[in-house]
């Protein structure tokens, strides 16, 4: 009976380890092809200046479905993270994290569901979505980045840079919405904030935990 219940737990931790580097790699193809379509999009609309023109704007016309790949890759890529925080240890911060990566997820997936051109509701109903899912990246990446693990590790120098300027973008944002640069302003923030994520599901690959390797980095 001891033996039978010692061979359980040695099945289940490995299934748990394995589980790591899948939803690792689910949340690194998520995010790339999450730019892989956004970054062909400005190719193929050219008459949509980015300095000026809004993401969102790629989602009408004939190739607003390659946004929705954008918006549904985020979204997959938010989703693994999460899952992966989850698997964490349970102390508040990481609960946090892991509940903002998942809000993030589903406020992507609507986001990418709904167009800005076919009514005054979807487009309302896009714009409420895909800002939930920047702020609650934004909280992602500062709890995250900023919440100390115990062990004396130290902040990332790198996602702090990153986390700060998503923060520091998301204030800017509003007031240079109505403006001629509403465009690169917002691709500043997501450049940002992908760039983040990138580094934080890259960083999790390895042994340990996700708290303590998201954002930190060791001493030694």
């Amino acid at each position: 009976m001891v033996l039978a219940n010692r061979h359980a737990r040695e099945d289940k931790a490995l299934q748990h380890h394995v589980t790591k580097p899948r939803l690792q790699v689910a949340a690194l193809v998520g995010f790339g092809s999450c730019v892989a379509c956004v970054t062909i999009l400005h190719f193929v609309r050219p008459d949509l200046p980015p300095p000026a023109h809004r993401l969102s704007e790629y989602a009408n016309g004939p190739y607003g479905w390659l946004m929705a790949m954008a918006f549904v890759g985020l979204s997959g890529g938010l989703g693994a993270l999460g899952a992966r925080l989850w698997k964490g240890p349970a102390d508040r911060s990481t609960w946090i994290a892991a509940t903002a990566a998942v809000v993030a997820a589903a406020g992507s997936l609507v986001a990418g569901v709904f167009r800005t051109d076919t009514s005054p509701l979807n487009e309302a109903i896009h714009s409420g979505a895909s800002t939930m899912a920047v702020l609650a990246v934004v909280i992602l990446a500062t709890v995250h980045t900023f919440t100390r693990p115990p062990g004396g590790d130290s902040h990332d120098p790198l996602a702090v840079v990153l986390a700060v300027s998503g923060a520091a973008l998301v204030i800017v944002s509003p007031i240079l919405h109505e403006t001629r640069w509403t465009g690169l302003s917002q691709r500043l923030l997501w450049a940002a904030l992908l760039l983040w994520l990138f580094r934080a599901a890259s960083s999790i690959s390895s042994g340990g935990n996700a708290h303590d390797q998201v954002g930190h980095r060791a001493d030694h």
